[in-house]
């Protein structure tokens, strides 16, 4: 009687424990999902032209040339001491831009030895420039060209483990509607410069969350939409310009999911030197969206 009943009792701890089993699992699995994205979006950052690499940014206006290199008396002064004083000057007509080598360094374009030409032309740069610990390349935003600057060797960055999160929340993973309106098909995004651009949209997301129901605006971005949207965590916890989140594409019956926990700091979170789109008035959330990335600080700072 005694080895039968302990024989259920076997059994019954058996169904209890992977009973257990199964309610973990799908939690733990959720986290690894999580805290892989951000290890993914950590290495992308520390990468050879991530953004945490950015040191540097020269805005060149039209029909001027400029000097370059490490010196006080260049027109841009590049934070390297590995370079000369004056390496060289870089002249802009129109959409052109040009680089000649001056100083006595070796510099390289697209891991060619380059001493004078064109580094941008025909509306895109023709690739990166090297030389001692600095790499830059030609942006364009608007009618505005500019030399964005990064760093190749930086200890700091190297030892980089990526800004603070919130908790994991599985509540802020939301399924979302997608309306469409007679005026959702595009949308206006003022940058840090200060321009407004238009993008298509797919239309507007509605979904709810923590029993209310809101409304954000996406644009178009490859094979999914993206999404730049701020909360009241921005006044104290979270980057004040707001935060990115990629999200899926709807499926046929115009269904898609928001997971906040993804909500990332953008590049203007950790340099001044990168030029970042803003929360439209109609992506400003009235609440606290206490997932996701908080506001990084350099340490030290």
């Amino acid at each position: 009687m005694k080895v039968i009943s302990l024989f259920f009792l076997l059994i019954l701890s058996s169904l209890l424990f992977n009973s257990c089993s199964e309610e973990v699992k799908p939690v733990e699995s959720y986290e690894n999902e999580i805290n892989t994205f951000f290890e993914k979006k950590i290495e992308a950052l520390k990468a050879p032209r991530g953004y945490l690499r950015v040191n540097g940014l020269y805005w060149l206006e039209d029909q001027k040339t400029y000097t370059w290199g490490s010196g006080k008396t260049a027109d841009f002064i590049f934070p390297d001491a590995s370079l000369p004083e004056i390496t060289g000057s870089i002249s802009r007509n129109g959409s052109q831009v040009t680089l000649k080598v001056t100083g006595s360094i070796r510099v390289f374009l697209n891991d060619l030895i380059f001493t004078h030409g064109g580094i941008y032309g025909n509306d895109h740069d023709l690739g990166f420039v090297r030389a001692g610990n600095s790499e830059f390349f030609v942006i364009r935003r608007g009618n505005l060209f500019g030399i964005r600057l990064f760093q190749i060797k930086n200890k700091e960055i190297d030892a980089f483990t990526g800004a603070e999160r919130f908790e994991i929340n599985p509540d802020y993973k939301v399924q979302a509607q997608l309306i469409q309106t007679a005026t959702s098909d595009s949308i206006q995004v003022l940058n840090v410069l200060g321009q407004i651009s238009t993008y298509p949209s797919p239309g507007l997301l509605e979904f709810s969350l923590l029993g209310e129901t809101y409304l954000l605006q996406p644009q178009f971005d490859g094979e999914q939409y993206f999404l730049v949207f701020g909360d009241l965590s921005n006044k104290k916890d979270t980057y004040q310009g707001g935060r990115f989140l990629y999200i899926d594409k709807v499926d046929v019956n115009g269904l898609t999911t928001i997971d906040f926990n993804k909500a990332e700091n953008p590049p203007c979170a950790y340099n001044e030197f990168t030029t970042c789109p803003l929360p439209p008035a109609q992506n400003k959330l009235p609440i606290r969206i206490e997932v996701g990335e908080k506001r990084w600080a350099r340490q030290g700072s």
